[in-house]
């Protein structure tokens, strides 16, 4: 029989994302999320950096000042759209 290759492992590198939000940076989410026509908490964790858990906090903060307005919830994915957007598509 012939020789066996030795497959090539795989090295994923872990991104490290913040757990806690700094005011600018929080600032630029208030500003940028309600202009969004679909927001989920992946999204939001991609762009800025920050945890999931982290994004979910900051949409439902967002959600109670009335920046944004859920649009689809199940038990495992939230959606959102932004005010402005939905006002503008409307």
């Amino acid at each position: 029989m012939g020789k066996r290759m030795k497959q090539q492992e795989k090295v994923v590198e872990k991104e490290v994302r913040k757990i806690l939000v700094d005011e600018a940076t929080l600032e630029s989410i208030e500003k940028e999320v309600p202009k969004m026509k679909v927001i989920t908490p992946s999204e939001v964790s991609d762009k800025y950096g920050v945890r999931v858990s982290v994004a979910k906090s900051i949409l439902k903060r967002l959600e109670e000042k009335g920046l944004i307005k859920l649009v689809s919830s199940d038990r495992r994915l939230k959606v959102w759209t932004g005010a402005r957007a939905e006002a503008a598509a409307g």
